[in-house]
């Protein structure tokens, strides 16, 4: 299977079917005592960020990878909108960087929450927040200045991890405030957007570098034929964006489009 991913701005991105295929799966049987299948990535981000490698590690970019993946999935088998196919759009926050387009009433909501009870994702009869309550079950976000981001490069790819993880990566959750600074962050479905485009931005820098290019276990840090939890697969599984290997669906290959 062949997934594309555009700019959440742009017509081939589907997103208001990319919407509504993230309200289906808040509504789909979560497994376990997990309420729905949505609240279920939220626990697994929420859990393993920091009992695992995801985060403070080299296999910061392959765990999140790995993770857009399965959720891609799910969110494609319950898309209601068949007559599309969705896909994980990402926000290119460089050249977009306060979200025009996303964050409005009729998209994502405002970057700045509402004082009382909205609509959309920030009603919390439709959209309630489950996993890593603070305070309310409604979603919370304060994005009102995006800080200056930092472009990395370079063929180390230690070096542009850490450099990609500092800033862009934790500058735009910690401006978020909100459940995005928490480990409970895809309680915001900005959650996917951003680490779209983090993603997009590592297969780039693979076209660059190398698909291999990757450092042999080091300390704490997985090497590639390392097992990531929970996925219970290779840190290389993920290396070829180009293949890639899922129980559901079949083989797939993932391709960023430029914007129209």
């Amino acid at each position: 299977m062949a997934i594309t991913r555009y700019r959440y701005d742009d017509p081939r991105a589907n997103f208001p079917s990319f919407i509504k295929a993230l309200f289906a799966l808040k509504t789909a049987p979560g497994p376990g005592d997990v309420g729905n299948l949505y609240d279920w990535y939220v626990q697994r981000h929420s859990y393993f960020a920091w009992n695992t490698h995801a985060h403070g590690a080299n296999s910061f970019l392959p765990w999140h990878r790995r993770f857009l993946m399965e959720f891609e999935a799910d969110l494609r088998t319950h898309n209601p909108d068949k007559s599309v196919e969705v896909s994980i759009p990402y926000w290119d926050w460089y050249v977009d960087p306060m979200g025009a387009e996303l964050f409005t009433v009729d998209s994502f909501g405002p970057a700045v929450e509402p004082e009382e009870n909205g609509k959309g994702f920030f009603d919390e009869n439709v959209w309630p927040i489950n996993v890593g309550v603070v305070s309310g079950r409604r979603l919370t976000r304060r994005l009102n200045k995006m800080p200056e981001l930092m472009k990395r490069s370079g063929a180390n790819y230690t070096r542009y991890r850490e450099a990609l993880e500092i800033n862009p990566h934790d500058e735009i959750h910690m401006a978020f405030k909100g459940q995005m600074m928490t480990a409970a962050s895809p309680n915001d479905p900005t959650f996917w957007l951003h680490h779209a485009q983090l993603d997009k931005l590592w297969a780039e820098w693979q076209v660059m570098n190398g698909i291999d290019n990757y450092p042999e276990r080091d300390g704490d840090n997985l090497g590639p034929g390392d097992i990531m939890k929970p996925f219970d697969v290779e840190v290389s599984s993920v290396f070829d964006i180009r293949h890639l290997t899922l129980s559901q669906p079949d083989d797939a290959s993932v391709a960023y489009a430029a914007k129209l």
